[in-house]
């Protein structure tokens, strides 16, 4: 049997935020998303930018968490284009 969003919620779940301050001043928000009876525990990131959208990342937050668990758990940055990104051990020197 196949559960809806309304289940969902009736079933209970959380919604874990964390936030971080980066080393260049920016802001994360670390959100980890949980359904009671689900082991996916699927995480979003959200990286301040000039052209960062809170409102629009916080009814993508609740869209992802409304939807249910799915079905494989991937995890997910916003506002981020992959040459954006740099590793750690590149940062270092």
């Amino acid at each position: 049997m196949e559960t809806s969003g309304l289940d969902t919620i009736m079933s209970g779940g959380t919604i874990f935020l964390q936030t971080f301050t980066l080393a260049d001043g920016a802001v994360c928000v670390k959100v980890s998303l949980g359904w009671k009876g689900s082991d996916a525990l699927p995480v979003i990131s959200v990286y301040s930018t000039p052209s960062s959208n809170w409102k629009l990342e916080a009814s993508r937050i609740a869209s992802a968490w409304l939807e249910g668990p799915p079905a494989s758990v991937t995890i997910t940055t916003s506002d981020m284009e992959a040459g954006e990104l740099s590793s750690l051990a590149a940062m270092a020197g």
